[in-house]
């Protein structure tokens, strides 16, 4: 059996027929491992000869017998003889860039000159390292990971020299690589956006419906509001728009007027909105504009909570009432008044909604965003309706640090429903959630009762305080 492996090395028959034939006879499995060592020692033997390889083989031949040799236990020294060759670092241009095209061999350094010494060139080196091979820079890059890969662009001839621009920087047409961090900052965002009207610092609203601006006892009503320091109204101009004279007479007390509009009633309950039906929102909302409001707020921006339709992500929820916002924009911008959106109470506290309502997405559109944070409107969380003052607090401050643009306004509640839960009277239920938006640091409040019956929400305000006072960073 040694006599086939001899025979085998002796003709330098390739390893695999010696494998097959071995296989052929049945021998025992030992001489197949024996015939694997026996791959590396021919190899060996061949790379032993690799002086009769052609010269411009020989090099990776011989990287690959110095591998057989450390793998094997042979050491360096033992190599047969070669003419050795004087090494002398080679002197290369630098190149402009590196191509995915294949480099052309570099020629051999020469032989040092009278006029270039070993000396000479040995001090050249130690100024300008030696240039990595194409190959060699390939790993570097691979080595690294994307984000600190950066590449710059050649430099565009028809743009102005920078003049900041120092002798010590690198030409723009080479590759860099440069340690980027792996969080961005991303820049604060702008509003340029500008508004013919002042607005309140702090807003003391309340909610005027249809009815009540058109009615005979607006007048009154306006003189009971301005002695109890309401400054703001917010007005329905649905399904009528008000009187003009009863604006002007708003405006001339001091009133900072802001229109209320309906969008989808009761919620969007199909998917996409009838065919004309925001185009109608819209020029009802831009009438407001032009009526003389300051603000058009938008109500029932969202989709009714019982919707479901298949393939409706949340997602697309939320680009869809991202375009409805965006349609409003287009049209009302130009006319210079404020946008703002009421949103339910709850977004205030969670990240994702099945109604399209995202505080961060209402933040790139509006510039005030209303919270309707009545607690008795918390159905599942008997905490938020026993405590109206942490309620409001905390909607309208969880608010305020989650957006960048908008003003946050909450709407609070001036009616009596589930208030015994609370063991408060209505007026001091009130009372407390007056002191929730004073003290959270929001642009103010808007009180809201259906009926416009406010009489309750008066005495609540001459009443003053009710909770300890708490201080709040704005």
């Amino acid at each position: 059996m040694p006599c086939v492996f001899l025979h085998a090395l002796h003709r330098r028959m390739p390893i695999i027929d010696t494998m097959f034939s071995l296989h052929k006879k049945r021998l025992p499995r030992i001489l197949l491992l024996l015939s694997m060592i026996a791959l590396p020692l021919l190899t060996l033997t061949q790379a032993e000869n690799r002086h009769l390889i052609p010269e411009e083989n020989r090099q990776e031949l011989s990287d690959f017998y110095r591998y057989l040799r450390t793998r094997y236990g042979k050491a360096p020294e033992e190599r047969r003889s070669e003419t050795p060759q004087p090494s002398v670092p080679s002197i290369e241009k630098p190149r402009a860039g590196i191509t995915e095209q294949k480099q052309e061999a570099e020629p051999r350094a020469k032989e040092p000159t009278p006029e270039t010494s070993p000396s000479d060139l040995k001090r050249r080196s130690a100024e300008k390292p030696a240039e990595k091979r194409p190959d060699e820079l390939k790993q570097n890059y691979s080595d690294r990971k994307p984000a600190e890969r950066k590449q710059v662009l050649k430099k565009n001839t028809s743009e102005k020299p920078r003049e900041d621009r120092t002798s010590q920087e690198k030409p723009e047409d080479e590759i860099e690589l440069v340690a980027m961090s792996d969080t961005v900052e991303l820049p604060e965002p702008r509003n340029n956006r500008s508004f013919a009207k002042a607005a309140p610092s702090f807003y003391r609203g309340l909610y005027i419906n249809n009815a009540l601006v058109r009615g005979k006892g607006f007048a009154n009503f306006l003189k009971t509001a301005d002695n109890h320091g309401i400054n703001v109204l917010v007005i329905d101009i649905q399904p009528h728009m008000p009187p003009a004279e009863a604006l002007k007479l708003a405006e001339d007390m001091g009133f900072y007027l802001v229109a209320r509009v309906v969008v989808f009633d009761a919620g969007l309950k199909t998917y996409p909105a009838p065919k004309g039906h925001i185009e109608r929102i819209v020029n009802r909302a831009e009438e407001g504009a032009k009526a003389g409001f300051a603000e058009i707020q938008l109500d029932y921006i969202r989709f009714a909570d019982n919707l479901r339709v298949k393939g409706l992500t949340v997602q697309k929820r939320y680009d869809y009432i991202s375009s409805v916002l965006s349609q409003f924009e287009r049209r009302l911008r130009p006319y210079k008044v404020r946008i703002g959106a009421d949103i339910f109470g709850r977004i205030a506290f969670n990240r994702d909604d099945i109604i399209g309502q995202k505080l961060e997405l209402f933040d790139r559109h509006m510039d005030v965003i209303y919270p309707m944070l009545y607690p008795s409107h918390f159905y599942g969380d008997p905490i938020r309706r026993r405590k109206p003052y942490h309620t409001i607090f905390d909607g309208t401050l969880g608010s305020r640090k989650r957006v960048r643009n908008a003003r946050i306004v909450p709407y609070i509640q001036a009616f009596g429903m589930r208030v015994g839960e609370s063991g408060l009277s209505v007026e001091n239920y009130i009372r407390a959630q007056l002191d929730a938006a004073q003290d959270s640091g929001g642009a103010g409040y808007v009180a809201w009762n259906a009926r416009n019956d406010y009489s309750v929400f008066f005495r609540a305000i001459r009443s003053g305080r009710f909770m300890p006072a708490v201080k709040t960073k704005r």
